[in-house]
């Protein structure tokens, strides 16, 4: 039977885990043409350079469903070089830290029908971007960069991850500065960079294990009904480096409660963007690195 491209599971941290919009090449490498000023060997073989992976998807986050029980996205935050602090039984508080070391992750994708056609990358890191639109499953995309290892004619051989529901962008009380928002959506774009490939001679395969090179304070964009300027004058607080203070509130179900909350400068002017109707603004602000502020937690309970 002829395989046919799915791409709709992933496993990592010793669980298969429903994703979105996957994607890894089947293998990343540099060439180089072997031809040179004799005639008589331009016809030699091209070098393989440098073999190592890369792969992206998206996951509709959740909590694990017992409050103080890391969730799926425990790897992808870690590998994000994000810290983690586990109270059993009530909750796991990652946060941003700027430290450009991440938890190296392993991950498999089943490719085919069947599950007979099994992809893999190790010591993974990357970033992603959170993406929270009224209506849907708050959304993380995530890039990874990894080591190449060769697929296998296999299953897939761990359980379905048994996380809670996804947590959906509706409800929630949303706050800058304590103060109530219409919100149409936010995103939280990580932007953590690596050095892949990370060449290395002694390596099999040219390449060691991908660091994390660059890892700035996150952004965060926000489109929002204009409020009025007695509750919230963002214009204000640009002019004036006023810092705001942002809490996202997701779920009411103990074990699949989660919010993010964040502390940040606004990086640019407020802009006002086309949109039918009423009024908007879109706000964009870096986490903060003061002392005492908190840049950016993210708290399961």
């Amino acid at each position: 039977m002829t395989d046919i491209i799915k791409e709709t599971r992933w496993e990592w941290g010793g669980e298969l885990n429903l994703v979105e919009d996957a994607s890894m090449d089947m293998i990343e490498a540099t060439m180089t043409d072997n031809s040179n000023q004799f005639p008589q060997q331009n016809e030699d073989k091209p070098f393989v350079g440098v073999v190592y992976n890369a792969g992206a998807f998206t996951k509709q986050i959740s909590g694990s469903g017992v409050a103080g029980t890391p969730s799926a996205q425990a790897e992808l935050y870690k590998a994000m070089a994000m810290s983690e602090v586990i109270v059993g039984g009530t909750s796991v508080t990652y946060a941003w830290t700027g430290d450009i070391t991440g938890d190296a992750t392993a991950f498999t994708i089943d490719r085919a029908a069947g599950n007979t056609f099994k992809q893999s990358m190790t010591n993974s890191l990357g970033t992603g971007v959170f993406s929270f639109r009224p209506g849907q499953p708050v959304r993380l995309a995530m890039a990874l960069d990894g080591l190449y290892i060769e697929p296998t004619e296999a299953s897939l051989s761990n359980a379905l991850n048994g996380d809670a529901t996804p947590v959906v962008a509706k409800g929630l009380s949303a706050t800058v500065n304590a103060a109530g928002l219409l919100v149409k959506e936010f995103t939280l774009d990580m932007g953590i960079e690596t050095n892949s490939p990370n060449e290395d001679i002694a390596s099999a395969n040219g390449v060691d294990n991908p660091d994390i090179i660059s890892a700035p304070p996150p952004v965060w964009d926000l489109l929002v009904e204009r409020p009025a300027l007695a509750t919230l004058n963002f214009m204000n607080l640009f002019t004036t480096q006023t810092k705001l203070s942002l809490v996202i509130p997701l779920g009411t179900v103990a074990g699949n409660i989660i919010t993010f909350t964040s502390d940040g400068f606004m990086v640019e002017p407020p802009r006002q963007p086309e949109a039918a109707g009423n009024l908007m603004q879109r706000i964009r602000f870096k986490c903060s690195t003061a002392s005492g502020d908190t840049a950016l937690t993210i708290v399961e309970t």
